[in-house]
Parts: C-alpha cells; structure tokens; sequence
C-alpha cells in the first residue's frame, strides 16, 4: 500500500537528496542555498610576508565557511603602483601602511581602513658592524629608504617628534625602489643604516656579517607615548565595496581574522610558506622568533583601537608629514 507524501515533505526530501528539477517551482527554493559566494577582488607586493598571507587567505579558503572569496588582481613589484591601484579602484582591499591609505583618502580617493593588523615592531633601522647605535649617531651619515612608504615617513616623523632629528636636514636620505634595494646600499657601505621591514630586516642580519638592528619603531613610539604604534593595515576601496552585497566586508574581515590567527598559531606551518616567495624558510622563522614580526587584528569597530590610531594621526599631523585623519577614515 503506498504511502501519501505531503507536498511540503516532498519538496524537503529532494532538497536533502540534492535533486535537481526542471521545474523552478519546486527547485527555485533548494538553489537558493548553494549561492556562490561574493568574491572580492584582492592584490599584493611580491616578495614579503604580505604576499604569503594572501596566498593563504585564498589557497587555504578562509573566506569560505564566511561566505565570501577573493580573487587575485595583481602582483606588483612597485609600492607606489599598488597604492595608486587601491585609490582608483582595481581592487578591493589589501594590506598596506595605515598613513600611506590615510594620504589618499585626504585627496579624496574612497579609501578607508578597517583594521590594524601590526605594530610598528616589524619595521626597524638595519646597519652594518661600523655603523651607527642610535639615531644621534645617524644624524651626518646617509640612511637608505623607500620614501613612498609609510614606514619611512613613520620613521621620519617619530624622529623629529621624539629627537629633534630632521631626516631633511641632519642626514642624507638615499631613496630606493624596494626593501633588497635598501639592503644593497648598506652592504656596499653606500648607506649606514637602512630604514625597512620584515622579512627585510631579518635577510640582512642574515647576509651583512655584523649587522644589528639598532632601534624598532614600535619602541621609539611606545617609549614616548607609551602606546603600541599602528601600523600596517587592511584598507578597502569603499566605492568598489559598495557594489558587492551588504555584510561583505564583515565577512572579508573575519576571513582575514581567521588567516592571521592560523599563522600566529602555526608559526612553524608560516614560515614552511617562505619558498612561495622564494626566501630560505629560516629567514622567516628567525623574523617569527625575534617577535618582529607578529600579526593581530584590532578592527576599527572598536573605539580603543581607532582612537589609537588618531593618536599616531594627531602627532603626525602636527609634524607636517600627514594631513589630519577624522573617524570618517575608518570602516565600521
């Protein structure tokens, strides 16, 4: 004797049993929920850990128990060329200086940070076995940098603030187009001190016998305001954000959580990660050992966090080398 099926069991069956039908009445309902998930457009520089990290986020999927995925934009060999890509809308979000995004976003390009995700630890001043033990030291003798970047201009900024040392008047500054380049200047004894950030620091200890870091620029800014400095960050391009669906920088946000907590729980896992940018994994794990380089996410949701950031904002302003930062910078 058969057995009668109401229609709304029927239709929770096949839904379970996966089945497929021609009629969208009955299979409209079951599709809906294997929608694909919103992807967001990332990119990188080549060659450091920032390039790993997004590797990560994508090989290893964490966006997908959030519901989100990313796709890979571009790869890029130049600093200015990435910053000015996130400022015209190439790309959605990626990871950069929180004051370098916070320079575009005072022109006006839709940029925003929604979170901190180091501190000023992973940058330091790398010299040679003769070469300078402090920033006095420095001042008369030529340091290596990346003016572009946010850490030279953190780096000059704290200098003036905290020393009364002008890297525009009391030393020459050598500019370069990326961190190997800085290194070169400092091995050939074409530079005292290299101003630059992990993994960087870490291969030149590595490489230049009798090499030292001689201060980390989370200590100078924590020694004299007693705050841990803000440093790299994930910046979005709010205009470019705005198209996808409601809810998906929360999820991007929890998927870029959930990358750096693994690595900070698998240090050894990380730093096996070195050959994707073709770095001896020793360099990683010694950059990893000497805390330099650590990751945390502090969201910009929370209040504490965002009035760390105005903080650095408000010191660096007053020194001239940033305009003024508002909360209408922050993603929340």
């Amino acid at each position: 004797m058969s057995k009668k099926v109401s229609r709304r069991k029927f239709i929770k069956k096949a839904g379970t049993a996966g089945l497929a039908f021609g009629s969208g009445m009955v299979a409209a309902p079951y599709l809906s929920f294997g929608a694909q998930p919103t992807k967001l457009t990332t990119a990188t520089l080549a060659g450091g850990w920032s390039r790993i990290a997004n590797d990560l986020l994508i090989d290893k999927n964490f966006g997908g128990k959030h519901g989100v995925g990313f796709d890979v934009f571009n790869i890029y060999g130049s600093v200015r060329q990435y910053y000015t890509d996130i400022m015209t809308g190439n790309f959605d979000i990626g990871v950069g200086a929180w004051d370098s995004f916070a320079k575009f976003a005072a022109k006006g390009a839709p940029i925003k940070i929604a979170a901190i995700i180091t501190t000023g630890s992973l940058a330091g001043y790398i010299t040679g076995p003769n070469g300078p033990n402090s920033l006095a030291e420095l001042k008369g003798k030529t340091l290596g940098s990346m003016t572009v970047t946010g850490t030279y201009n953190m780096g000059r900024t704290w200098a003036k603030v905290f020393d009364g040392i002008d890297f525009n008047k009391d030393l020459t500054v050598q500019n370069v187009p990326n961190p190997p380049a800085v290194l070169g200047l400092v091995a050939a004894n074409r530079a005292d001190a290299g101003l630059i950030w992990e993994h960087t620091l870490s291969s030149g200890l590595a490489k230049i016998p009798g090499s030292k870091v001689f201060l980390n620029l989370n200590d100078h800014y924590k020694k004299h305001t007693n705050r841990d400095m803000p440093y790299f960050a994930v910046g979005v391009n709010t205009k470019r954000m705005a198209r996808h669906p409601k809810g998906s920088l929360a999820k991007a946000m929890a998927s870029y959580g959930d990358m750096f907590q693994w690595i900070t729980d698998n240090k050894v896992g990380f730093t096996q990660q070195a050959s994707r940018v073709k770095l001896k994994p020793e360099i990683l794990e010694s950059a990893v050992n000497s805390g330099r380089m650590k990751f945390k996410v502090r969201p910009m949701t929370d209040a504490k966090n965002r009035e760390d950031v105005l903080h650095a904002a408000k010191i660096m302003n007053k020194a001239g080398t940033l305009p003024k930062v508002s909360e209408s910078f922050f993603a929340v």
